[in-house]
């Protein structure tokens, strides 16, 4: 492959995937040649190659950068974009991309994360609006006639089963005695492009054995926005990029009437109708704005602060969650604005995506997550896409918002757009608590009853059971009781040392571990002061003290 094609097939794919690292392996180049080009053409930056890449341009040389900041001369190479004299390589142009993660990691600068926003909304309505000049107009006829044919197709439907009163009550009624008060989620890094040689250096000097997870019990009353927090304290990352939570795309494809069909590259193509995805949208899916004073409500870090105990009080109930534009009433509606200003009710979603900078796929965060996920052992049921459409209909009649019904057995969770980290949450089990008065209640017995003073005792009297009705061990009832009743969640397995921010990816996390136990001292010593400076410590973590 010539030089420009690999130029021009990296910049193509990465538009697509939205992945450094999804786009080096299906170019089939270097991680590092992937991130030089795409920072030439400003469609992905980090803090580090932002730092780096300021100094360069005050006049600094590589190794001046190097010492200022602390890391090898190879990693500043490895952030430097390629100059026009560089074979042609060059690109003034920056996407609307990498203007909102830039913004967004200026999150300290509300004021100015509020102009650029605005501005970088304008320009989206603009582009958008100068796609569809030309478009055929539909006549008032046709649309009525739509819209009578839909009518007929729901009273058709009304007369079935009224599929509208299956809840999640419902759901784990069938299976459990109690709603579930606690999740159990196991959270694993993708790692399915790890070669064995790479998984070795993991287990040498990572501390993994199959790979890196985490076992966690968490309220099942926590929202997606919250779990967020724990996912991030969890792997080490200190909240300094983007995130979505998404639905497995068979899910997504069958709640928006699409087929599943491939591309040239392997990816899944969202090809249900536009239409369908709006039906959604402020029910289940974000509407994709670029209100970042909304989309990031509670980003109040402050300098000094202690990143541990401040995500520990976002992820602690009572949940709670403050940005206006995923409620329904302000989601839909945009959404609908959006469809009726263009007509754009059966474009396939995939043809949007592109409008849309790649965010509608995400998930609402307010939602709590027993509401989105099924455990493992309870099946699906096949009837839940015909209750979504009662839903649907039940929403569209009131603005408030709706419980949604779950409708997945695992999500996916994406931090850092660049470096590409893709965690798999499963909902391994869920389990409910019972205390001394449900114990006499069931017994039958009636008298007075001894109550517990203090909150050891409250969790020592306390019983647990699991989606099966089984009775919990005395240490594992104790920790379910404790999530329970301090709405906090609690680590109790782990894989694998913590990770850190822009280190590349797995495959640049690899190769750090491969760079502080080399041979030569001076990067080694340089890539540790790098490695400290981005808050990773090198000790493995006990599961009691992760979270």
């Amino acid at each position: 492959m010539s030089t420009d094609n690999l130029y021009q097939r990296v910049i193509e794919v990465y538009r697509r995937t939205g992945s450094v690292k999804k786009t080096a392996e299906t170019v089939g180049t270097t991680l590092v040649r992937a991130q030089r080009i795409l920072i030439t053409e400003g469609l992905w930056s980090s803090p580090t190659s932002e730092r780096i890449l300021d100094l360069y341009r005050k006049g600094k040389t590589v190794p001046e950068i190097a010492g200022e900041l602390f890391i090898s001369e190879k990693t500043v190479q490895a952030y430097l974009p390629y100059t026009r004299t560089d074979k042609g390589y060059g690109g003034d142009e920056r996407s609307t991309d990498a203007i909102k993660s830039e913004e967004y990691r200026g999150r300290m600068h509300r004021a100015a994360e509020t102009q650029v926003s605005e501005a970088a909304m304008k320009m989206e309505r603009e582009e958008m609006s100068d796609k569809f000049k030309g478009i055929r107009i539909i006549k008032d006829s046709e649309i009525d006639a739509a819209r009578r044919a839909n009518d007929k197709r729901i009273a058709e439907n009304s007369k079935q089963e009224n599929l509208s009163e299956f809840t999640t009550e419902e759901l784990y009624s069938k299976h459990m005695v109690k709603r579930p008060e606690v999740l159990k989620l196991k959270l694993a890094l993708d790692m399915k492009y790890v070669g064995d040689e790479e998984m070795e250096v993991l287990r040498k000097y990572g501390k993994v054995e199959k790979g890196i997870t985490r076992e966690i019990l968490v309220p099942s009353s926590i929202t997606l926005h919250a779990l967020n927090y724990v996912i991030l304290r969890a792997f080490g990352w200190q909240n300094g990029h983007l995130h979505k939570f998404s639905l497995p795309k068979e899910v997504f494809q069958k709640m928006t009437g699409g087929k599943n069909k491939v591309d040239k590259h392997g990816f899944v193509e969202y090809d249900g109708k536009f239409k369908d995805w709006v039906k959604l949208c402020g029910l289940y899916l974000r509407y994709p704005c670029e209100d970042f004073e909304d989309l990031y409500w509670d980003d109040d870090y402050e300098e000094g602060q202690s990143i541990k105990t401040w995500m520990r009080k976002k992820y602690t109930g009572p949940y709670r969650y403050k940005g206006e534009w995923e409620h329904y009433s302000n989601a839909n509606a945009a959404a609908n604005e959006d469809m009726m200003e263009h007509f754009l009710g059966n474009v396939p979603i995939q043809e949007m995506m592109f409008d849309y900078q790649g965010g509608m796929d995400e998930l609402l965060e307010r939602i709590p997550l027993i509401e989105l996920m099924i455990p493992e052992g309870i099946k699906d049921d096949p009837a839940v896409y015909d209750r979504i459409k009662f839903l649907i209909k039940q929403q569209e009649e009131d603005d408030k918002d709706h419980s949604v019904l779950p409708v997945a057995h695992e999500l996916t969770y994406e931090y850092d757009y660049g470096d590409g980290w893709e965690v798999k949450i499963t909902l391994e089990d869920c389990y409910y608590t019972k205390n001394i008065f449900d114990a006499q209640r069931e017994s039958g017995l009636s008298g007075a009853v001894v109550m517990p003073v203090t909150d050891k005792q409250v969790l020592a009297d306390m019983t647990a059971f699991d989606k099966n009705n089984q009775k919990l061990s005395k240490s594992m009832a104790l920790k379910v009781a404790t999530v329970a009743m301090k709405k906090r969640p609690v680590c109790i397995a782990l894989d694998g040392m913590s990770l850190m921010d822009d280190v590349g990816g797995i495959h640049g996390y690899i190769d750090f571990l491969r760079t502080i136990h080399g041979n030569d001292p001076d990067e080694r010593e340089d890539m540790k002061s790098w490695g400290r400076w981005m808050g990773w410590t090198g000790r493995m973590n006990k599961p009691e003290t992760l979270l």
